[in-house]
């Protein structure tokens, strides 16, 4: 069946002196270049080098803090997250666990849920999910990788909450990355996103030089083995990949340069594909989110 996404999305194949040391596959596609109008047209305007700039600082700004030290750039996140914290807690088997939430700053009401549940920000993001599961159905070439995966993002629209997830895509977690300013070097260290399942990195900005996506065979910044493809700055372009299995970095760059990371997190499924568990977030948003002193029993 055609798809508008079907003659844009470009694999991008991984691999070691053809052997299988180091095996896998993204997929890359400007989002400009896909070719369903409907979508575009609404959120383009948004997205376009003329209003770029303004949309992404005005959306991040609404987003929790966090600061540079994991990434070596300003993050701005959304959704939810099962991260370490004071409250809210649920206690079970005599010990007090971290209750899975929104972000303080996401919760319905909150002004980053203002930007997140508009036509366009919603149709916008949408289509990256859209861009995911073509990518994972049709291009993937490990087919019992994509089937587990695909049932976890059917698993995830199905049981984590909607206060919980991204203008009602199956990622839980977003991202923005960087200030788009122009104040010195940027850039980003060599990572794995360990606790992602699939991953999908959007980028807009016109930086004067650098800024490329690169890709090593290694396992750790220690030991980032060699470099197997270098993805070149593009506004609008899209990369779709499990970042968590593969070692990347952005080099240095100048300029404006920002990106934003949707993801769907293994924890956080993994909390909700448990009925038991479940419940305790449950009596949490019936709570009102309400985090002060707030443990769920």
């Amino acid at each position: 069946m055609y798809s508008p996404i079907s003659r844009s999305l470009i694999c991008i194949f991984f691999r070691e002196n053809n052997h299988d040391e180091m095996n896998e596959t993204f997929a890359t596609i400007n989002l400009f270049e896909i070719n369903n109008h409907l979508s575009l047209r609404i959120y383009e305007p948004y997205w376009n080098i003329c209003s770029y700039i303004q949309t992404f600082n005005n959306v991040r700004r609404s987003g929790t803090y966090m600061n540079k030290s994991q990434r070596g750039i300003p993050m701005y996140l959304f959704g939810s997250t099962i991260g370490a914290t004071r409250y809210p807690l649920y206690y079970k088997d005599g010990k007090y666990h971290n209750l899975p939430r929104p972000y303080a700053d996401y919760r319905p009401g909150s002004s980053a849920r203002r930007f997140t549940d508009t036509l366009w920000f919603t149709t916008f993001v949408q289509e990256i999910e859209r861009c995911v599961i073509y990518f994972l159905r049709h291009k993937y070439p490990n087919k019992r990788k994509a089937k587990i995966t695909l049932f976890e993002i059917s698993q995830a629209k199905h049981v984590i909450p909607e206060a919980c997830r991204i203008s009602g895509t199956f990622f839980n977690h977003m991202t923005f990355l960087g200030n788009l300013d122009t104040k010195g070097n940027d850039s980003i260290d060599l990572h794995k996103d360990t606790e992602d399942i699939i991953t999908a990195l959007f980028h807009v900005g016109k930086p004067i030089e650098g800024g490329s996506t690169m890709y090593y065979s290694g396992d750790s910044k220690t030991d980032p083995g060699k470099l197997m493809n270098t993805i070149h700055f593009e506004h609008g372009r899209i990369q779709i990949g499990y970042f968590n299995d593969v070692l990347h970095a952005a080099d240095s760059w100048k300029g404006l340069r920002g990106g934003i990371n949707f993801n769907l997190k293994k924890n956080i499924l993994r909390f909700f594909q448990n009925d038991e568990l479940s419940q305790y977030y449950t009596k949490y948003e019936n709570h009102g989110f309400i985090d002060k002193n707030y443990i769920a029993i």
